[in-house]
């Protein structure tokens, strides 16, 4: 996951003088979470909606389980991007803050700009995936207010994973001809 992601839209500036879309990707043979792949789908917009809401509310807890969920092993914090749509500075202090409340998350790389952070893999990691017991998707899920931002299970149980929660939708079933 690369942050910081201060913005909505997935154009990035860096004080070094480069914009663009990104280019990560190209060097990374894993994949990884840029919001530049966002317009593609709306649900590829739900992990950043989940991930913004955990970090604006400080919710270390529900930030850490965005991270088991999604299978993030690394956060890379650049601090060389800009934002380029207001006057304010973006907060990477804030970040690396929010990330010291969170006992999963070290700091396994470091070099000006850039800071990388990896999640200590847990034991209970799920090894199969099963169906939800309760899904609810919105129909507008950028402007949704939380806790209804998110794809929600009704169980706390670490072996329950929805790893592509548009899949569960009855609209894009109904899209694919799966249900009638």
């Amino acid at each position: 996951m690369a942050l910081p992601a201060h913005t909505y839209w997935n154009w990035e500036f860096r004080n070094w003088g480069y914009r663009g879309s990104g280019f990560l990707w190209y060097g990374l043979p894993q994949p990884i979470l840029l919001r530049a792949f966002d317009p593609w789908s709306r649900q590829n917009e739900q992990f950043y909606n989940e991930a913004a809401y955990a970090i604006r509310s400080e919710d270390a807890a529900a930030f850490e389980s965005l991270l088991t969920r999604y299978d993030v092993s690394y956060l890379l914090i650049d601090e060389s991007t800009i934002n380029v749509l207001s006057e304010k500075n973006i907060s990477t202090d804030r970040l690396y803050r929010f990330f010291e409340k969170i006992p999963s998350l070290i700091k396994s790389f470091e070099a000006t700009p850039l800071v990388v952070y990896q999640k200590v893999p847990s034991s209970d990691w799920p090894n199969a995936f099963e169906k939800p017991i309760q899904v609810r998707l919105g129909e507008d899920l950028y402007y949704q207010a939380p806790p209804e931002i998110s794809y929600s299970i009704t169980t706390n149980d670490p072996s329950t994973v929805i790893p592509f929660p548009g899949l569960y939708s009855e609209k894009e079933r109904k899209k694919d001809g799966l249900l009638r």
